[in-house]
């Protein structure tokens, strides 16, 4: 009877492996085609990269120092523009209490005048008008008939004459001579006294 032998154990013992059955060939190292490129890194010139971080530094430290000073220069607007409304209603504050201090010393310098002795008001004006008239010997003065005794008092022996004129205002008078002629209107008076005293009350707050 024949020995059966398993067809795996003949192949093993009867075969070569099947590198060992190639020749030989001696080749030179290469790189496919088709393989990435390795470029060679280029040079850094630190001494480029240098200068420009230094002119980024320098630009950006420019454009800081405009958009600082344009913020300062709207500050300082404003600032200034804050000052003048302050200062405007400052003077107008002044103003008003000016106006209103003129207006009480106005009432009550008319109500003085109101109740005063005509013939005590009369006489610094008459005085007045005697010294500056000179060498003049004849003038009229002319009152409303409610003071025509006042004015005569106050005239005393001086050569005036008195005429009653009902369209002059109480406590006015009119002096007319060859040389000066002086209207007193206590309405014109007053009104100049009060701008006086508003102009000086804002004076001493400036």
């Amino acid at each position: 009877m024949t020995d059966v032998v398993p067809l795996f154990a003949t192949l093993k013992s009867s075969t070569h492996a099947f590198a060992d059955t190639l020749p030989a060939m001696p080749m030179t190292a290469g790189t496919s085609p088709w393989s990435p490129k390795l470029e060679a890194p280029s040079g850094i010139d630190e001494a480029a990269m240098r200068a420009e971080l230094e002119t980024a530094k320098r630009e950006a430290t420019e454009q800081g120092r405009a958009a600082g000073m344009a913020e300062t220069d709207a500050m300082r607007a404003r600032l200034k523009k804050l000052i003048t409304e302050l200062e405007h209603t400052r003077e107008a504050r002044t103003e008003r209490f000016a106006e209103a201090i003129a207006d009480a010393a106005i009432a009550a310098i008319e109500a003085w005048v109101g109740s005063y002795d005509r013939a005590a008001l009369f006489q610094p004006i008459i005085r007045g008008w005697i010294a500056a008239a000179g060498d003049a010997t004849a003038a009229t003065a002319r009152v409303n008939p409610a003071d025509t005794a006042a004015m005569k008092t106050a005239i005393g022996d001086a050569p005036i004459k008195i005429e009653a004129d009902p369209k002059i205002a109480a406590g006015d008078l009119q002096l007319s001579g060859d040389s000066l002629d002086t209207t007193h209107v206590w309405r014109d008076r007053l009104r100049e006294l009060r701008e006086a005293i508003a102009t000086a009350i804002e004076s001493d707050h400036k």
